[in-house]
């Protein structure tokens, strides 16, 4: 025996028959012939799904599958997953797609309960949405700005009206398909055939063809323009944020809805600050005497410079914080805080006065033991 039947639909054994369904339909909708017209593998594993639906979404069958690893044929044979006679060539096809449901399937195989309308050159058709990006800078991005952006989107022909002609028989009937808009074709897998009903695809499903096009759009009923748009970009905005616009992507057709603008905000990295969330890190180089007594002193912030204090005996790395110095909420009110990180600064050229200077410091300190390593640790 080859895979089993819950590997192949990728589901475990405690599945429930809505889960099963659930993945055949993905399987089945994903490796159709149709879709993969001389695809061998794809085609195989159709078969595979298939075989291992139909045992599964049975209760019997899966019972007798979970008990025995087999099932029975119409004969009473025993039938293993793959055999030359297993459960796939005798699936009865539609019994199998009700079971499973109207979810889509009349879209391969053709026909179904509920045919589709066919497209008619009049119906109103909702414009592409678009996408711009734009960057800005650190400030900007903490405290907010206003950008032009320019965003070329296809507009409705001011000629033609968006109809494509300007003529009234400026339409005629498709010869491909004669005026129905579907093209059929038909596949066989074994002892089976699958009718499968597609939009024609010189007209796009219209059964209509243009032969005397606008010659302002070339027929499309929309042309080319850059539009400028003004972007209202918002305190506190991350990188890689999207900001949407509504009505600003391409027009539609027919009278169809515009698509919308989706703008992607980048942030350029600044000098000084670095961003997490809503809160501002930096690092100040501090000197040993001023970590050692104390200080205060001035630090840049996005407000401007404020006053640090430094308490006395602060070792290199320590973080202070001032609070309420971060980047304003994008929603709502309140501010992260900002996060200094201290650095000691070690002067790197003595003079001889200073040497003698911190020589002699160190002799005054009564012990070393703060600065030994303790081998044990």
């Amino acid at each position: 025996m080859g895979k089993d039947y819950y590997e192949v639909l990728g589901v475990s054994r405690e599945a429930s028959e809505e889960e099963i369904t659930q993945s055949y339909r993905k399987l089945a909708l994903k490796y159709h012939p149709d879709r993969n017209p001389d695809d061998k593998d794809a085609e195989a594993k159709f078969r595979e799904a298939t075989e291992a639906y139909d045992v599964l979404s049975d209760a019997d069958k899966r019972k007798m599958y979970d008990e025995t690893g087999r099932v029975e044929d119409d004969m009473g044979g025993p039938q293993g997953y793959g055999s030359p006679g297993s459960y796939y060539q005798q699936v009865d096809l539609a019994e199998l797609l009700r079971r499973v449901g109207s979810w889509g399937f009349e879209d391969i195989f053709g026909g179904g309960r509920r045919r589709r309308r066919r497209p008619s050159v009049d119906d109103p058709l909702t414009g592409n949405d678009l996408r711009a990006d734009i960057t800005i800078d650190f400030m900007e991005a903490v405290f907010g700005t206003k950008k032009m952006v320019s965003v070329p989107r296809k507009q409705v022909c001011s000629k033609c009206k968006g109809k494509g002609t300007t003529s009234t028989d400026g339409w005629e009937t498709c010869e491909t398909c004669g005026g129905t808009g579907a093209q059929t074709s038909v596949t066989r897998m074994g002892p089976m055939q699958f009718s499968s009903t597609r939009p024609c695809s010189a007209c796009g499903g219209k059964g209509m063809k243009l032969n005397d096009p606008c010659k302002k759009c070339g027929g499309e009923g929309r042309i080319d323009k850059k539009n400028k748009i003004e972007l209202d970009i918002p305190h506190g905005i991350e990188d890689g944020s999207t900001m949407r616009v509504a009505d600003k992507g391409d027009d539609g057709v027919n009278g169809g809805a515009a698509g919308d603008l989706y703008v992607v905000v980048h942030v350029d990295d600044h000098k000084f600050f670095r961003r997490h969330g809503y809160d501002i890190t930096c690092e100040i180089p501090i000197s040993i005497t001023q970590a050692a007594l104390g200080d205060t002193i001035n630090i840049p912030t996005v407000d401007g410079p404020a006053r640090l204090a430094i308490p006395k005996g602060t070792q290199t790395h320590t973080v202070l914080r001032l609070k309420g110095k971060g980047v304003p909420h994008l929603r709502g009110r309140g501010r992260g805080d900002q996060y200094v990180r201290v650095i000691l600064h070690t002067p790197q050229k003595l003079s001889m006065k200073e040497r003698s200077l911190l020589k002699n410091f160190e002799k005054q300190r009564p012990s070393k033991k703060e600065y030994e390593v303790d081998d044990g640790v």
